[in-house]
């Protein structure tokens, strides 16, 4: 505590304003430098990039855009500064040190002596300047225990024809730290889209994301043989689509790992026994520790012939899309009155809708219908393209809705196509404007008599019969007064009483909504170690049907992804559900019995999928 008083004192002083600040102002004493981590890399491989500046805290950020050569990612930046306190001769004085911290991901795109440019920042009006350096890249190579394979679905193919990349990592020693290097995520002769693995696997432990720079992609686990040797592969998906024709080369893909190259002996921490004997260390192993390398592997070269789509018999309508696709339509109601609401759904199927744009309402507008101007955007269901849209009648002649057309072209033909969806009968009924006295359900009374003026206004001087009331108070009992006071208050209670049990029970498929996890739960509870595989998933059926509005008995994993994924569930929780779904339509039409170890799998497996979706889905 004596030492760390000064200190105390120091910030005393400072917060008293008795101690001064030492240095000139720091706009005079601006610097800033780069700084990497390594001067020497693999094509492929990653290294940090830092831009310091000293002497201010709160910089613009760099211009990055003369650095060729290298792929570039930021990271973010920082605050630096720091502040220190000192006696001299007895004079107190604090030290500001302002810096700020700018960090970049560089990765080289080729191979030898590559020039990081001086790179300017502007701060107060007064250009700085980092001084250039240089990066010796050094090209990756194969080796025995790693390779690196990519092949395309097809290889021609024409002008926005999509097509499966299959990009599969060969893998014969320990790794760690690893990442994907895939220059064809910005290569702009190509569009690339993340895509599902066509095999699911049966577990999540074998389904991975995969960093690919700022992307992430979903890989599968398995086993794959290569030139006679057998290896643990990661394989990676993706669909992309040649956005200009002729002979292209893929943009070579690495991959950079830790690669496992041996042991070193570890100092040992043992007291005596077998912990400081060489042989029995080394025969359990706790003398060793790995030591790993950075290893950078190429893909093999992959090239892509593309042909320009023909021009003769192109149809105005074209839609762009490449391969067979159809168009099919449905409305709800069919029967209508002028000017309501219709819900037109529109669903395109084709090789990949991702990018399907909506079809053109042209010809429903000239049927007769009016339309918003924007159409609500599509969701991907499978292997369709769902949109919908709201119509409505304008007149009662209208009889049916129009069929949509979608055209493309068909790469096996070589030829353009045109999908039609079939027309939907509807029947419009006429309507006409309601007025008041419609509403009220009356005819229009008649007026006894007129209100009587005056030339100075209204008189208030009437005659007649009907003016003579009898104006005697009634004799009213103790008991009257009492109903005709407590009336009103009971009536109210009465119908909000019936209003809550009523709201309560307007949305009996909400309630048992919120009751499926508990209900689901007991079941599951309920289910023996030598049960079958099917329980879990009938079980789990019931509930998501609950969940999400659906039917139990028709309901599969394909119908309820989309929904899913929506609520952000997450890739392990989608998996899983997709095991235990399939599992059970195993052990219900294929006679497929678990084992207890693998029942208890399942319905832990289930649980915890179902604690994920209560979070997601609500309560």
């Amino acid at each position: 505590m004596k030492k760390a008083a000064p200190i105390y004192f120091c910030l005393i002083l400072v917060s008293l304003g008795l101690c001064r600040p030492v240095g000139k102002s720091f706009a005079a004493d601006i610097q800033i430098q780069a700084a990497v981590d390594s001067r020497e890399v693999f094509v492929g491989e990653t290294f940090n990039f830092q831009i310091q500046v000293k002497g201010h805290d709160s910089p613009p950020e760099p211009d990055m855009s003369q650095v060729k050569n290298f792929r570039v990612r930021f990271l973010g930046g920082q605050q630096n500064s720091s502040t220190s306190i000192s006696n001299v001769n007895g004079s107190w004085n604090k030290i500001v040190n302002r810096a700020y911290i700018f960090n970049y991901l560089l990765t080289p795109l080729r191979a030898g002596e590559l020039i990081v440019p001086a790179i300017s920042l502007t701060i107060d009006g007064k250009n700085y300047r980092t001084r250039p350096f240089s990066i010796h890249a050094r090209k990756p190579e194969e080796s025995d225990d790693f390779k690196l394979r990519q092949q395309l679905s097809k290889d021609h193919c024409y002008v926005g024809e999509p097509l499966v990349l299959t990009t599969t990592w060969y893998i014969g020693r320990d790794v760690k730290n690893f990442e994907f290097n895939l220059p064809l995520l910005d290569d702009s002769r190509f569009a690339v889209y993340s895509r599902k693995p066509d095999k699911m696997p049966a577990s999540r432990d074998n389904l991975f994301e995969l960093p690919a720079g700022s992307a992430k992609l979903m890989a599968v686990r398995g086993r794959g043989k290569l030139d006679g040797r057998s290896f643990t592969t990661l394989t990676v998906q993706q669909t992309i689509i040649p956005r200009r024709s002729g002979e292209l080369s893929l943009p070579q893909a690495t991959v950079s790992c830790k690669a496992l190259s041996g042991y070193t002996r570890r100092r040992s921490r043992g007291f005596g026994g077998f912990d400081n004997d060489p042989f029995f260390s080394d025969l359990f192993g706790r003398n060793k520790q790995g030591v790993y390398q950075t290893q950078v592997i190429p893909a093999n070269e992959t090239t892509l012939n593309v042909i320009p789509l023909p021009t003769q018999g192109k149809p105005d309508n074209f839609s762009e899309l490449i391969g067979v696709y159809r168009i099919s339509t449905r409305a709800v109601p069919q029967e209508v009155n002028v000017g309501d609401p219709i819900t037109l759904t529109i669903k395109v199927s084709g090789p990949f809708v991702d990018s399907v744009e909506p079809p053109s309402l042209a010809g429903i507008a000239a049927g007769g219908f009016k339309i918003p101007e924007e159409i609500a955007p599509g969701r991907t269901e499978g292997d369709s393209r769902v949109f919908t849209q709201t119509i409505r009648a304008t007149n009662a002649d209208i009889k049916e809705i129009p069929a949509l057309e979608l055209s493309f072209f068909n790469p096996e033909t070589g030829s353009y196509e045109t999908s039609r969806s079939r027309p939907i009968t509807l029947t419009v009924h006429p309507t006409r404007i309601i007025t008041a006295l419609d509403a009220e359900g009356a005819a229009e009374p008649a007026i006894k008599k007129k209100i009587k003026t005056a030339n100075s206004g209204i008189n208030f001087n009437y005659d007649g019969p009907d003016v003579l009331l009898d104006r005697k108070a009634a004799e009213i009992s103790t008991g009257s007064i009492i109903i005709l006071l407590a009336g009103p208050p009971s009536c109210f209670l009465l119908l909000l009483g019936l209003t809550f049990f009523r709201r309560r029970n307007s949305d009996p498929a909400k309630a048992r909504a919120k009751k499926a996890a508990a209900e689901f739960i007991r079941e599951l509870d309920r289910m023996g170690a030598n049960g079958s595989p099917a329980d879990p998933a009938l079980a789990l059926k019931r509930y998501l049907s609950l969940k999400l509005s659906r039917s139990a008995a028709a309901l599969t994993f394909i119908d309820i992804e989309p929904q899913l994924r929506s609520a952000n569930i997450s890739t392990e929780t989608l998996a899983d559900l997709q095991f235990i779904l399939d599992q059970g339509e195993a052990a219900q039409y294929a006679g497929v019995v678990g084992s207890p170890d693998e029942m208890k799998k399942l319905v832990d497996s289930a649980r915890q999928a179902v604690s994920e979706l209560e979070k997601r889905l609500g309560k």
